[in-house]
């Protein structure tokens, strides 16, 4: 069985460091456009950070209106 190249291929690990430079940054200009729900651009925070469409997209259609039923939180 011969696994897609995607899947095969160990995700790039990014440091807290890294995930702290650019979220938390003086006066609000991360460097990056805000989120907007035409566009949905977004931060992928990888080995090279960069700005995409938001990557599950086609998973979000999928769900979008579908109501989830509660779930017991509780257990006797």
């Amino acid at each position: 069985m011969k696994l897609a190249s995607s899947c095969a291929r160990a995700a790039p690990r990014v440091s807290q460091g890294v995930v702290d430079e650019q979220w938390r940054v003086p006066g609000g200009d991360r460097g990056w456009p805000a989120f907007d729900s035409d566009h949905r651009l977004v931060r992928l925070l990888d080995a090279a950070p960069t700005v995409a469409a938001y990557p599950e997209g086609a998973s979000r259609r999928i769900w979008e209106g579908h109501t989830f039923a509660e779930l017991p939180l509780t257990t006797t």
